[in-house]
């Protein structure tokens, strides 16, 4: 996706020497935009999909409707991991969500979880897009967070992009087209060292590429 303008300022702020930062991200979704009914624009994404770069069997879930590929190499979390993860992330308004799957970089520890959150509150999602830097930041661990919403398939996705010096996360809250609920079936995580961001970003972009609703 061309990232918004301040997204590119940014990178270009906490990195400065480092205009491959701009190369990598740029690239990531070709778009088109139109306006949608509420005067925000509606964004219709497309991938660059590189099958070398993703595993064949892709992540699914039959109740939610949805499959995904992932990067190549990456394996799947133990469970002692996805217990810890559960203890950390399905807590609040969280809790009656389900870690579905999950997948981690065996060499820098970049991790791929996908949470069932067609149980949780929607008044949260509605509340955190009106207020996404204040709560995604409570503890003002980002310099930088960002939303663009897209479409992709079957899927209406609000994707959220938070940044430090050393972390990358994108959480992407995906429903389906045409829900009149606004209620997300499932919120996909990539946690992503910037360190090695250059070598994963072409995986993130075809896992992402390949989500779609199960026929």
């Amino acid at each position: 996706m061309n990232l918004p303008v301040s997204l590119h300022k940014y990178l270009v702020r906490i990195a400065p020497n480092s205009i491959v930062c701009l190369i990598i991200f740029a690239p990531l979704f070709m778009i088109s935009c139109r306006q949608s009914g509420n005067g925000q624009e509606a964004v219709q994404a497309s991938f660059n999909v590189d099958q070398d770069l993703l595993e064949e069997d892709p992540l699914t879930d039959t109740g939610l409707s949805f499959k995904m590929q992932y990067p190549a190499g990456w394996e799947m979390l133990e469970d002692s991991v996805r217990n810890r993860l559960a203890e950390q992330i399905l807590v609040g308004r969280y809790a009656p969500a389900r870690i579905v799957s999950g997948v981690l970089h065996p060499v820098d520890s970049s991790m791929l979880i996908i949470l069932d959150v067609s149980r949780v509150d929607s008044s949260f999602f509605s509340n955190l897009k009106e207020n996404y830097a204040v709560i995604l930041n409570q503890d003002n661990r980002w310099l930088d967070v960002q939303l663009e919403t897209f479409t992709h398939h079957c899927f209406v996705v609000d994707q959220y992009v938070l940044q430090n010096e050393q972390l990358v996360q994108f959480r992407l809250q995906c429903r389906k087209k045409g829900d009149v609920s606004l209620q997300p079936r499932l919120e996909i995580y990539f946690f992503l060292n910037r360190s090695t961001l250059k070598e994963n970003i072409k995986s993130i972009e075809s896992s992402i590429g390949t989500l779609n609703c199960i026929n």
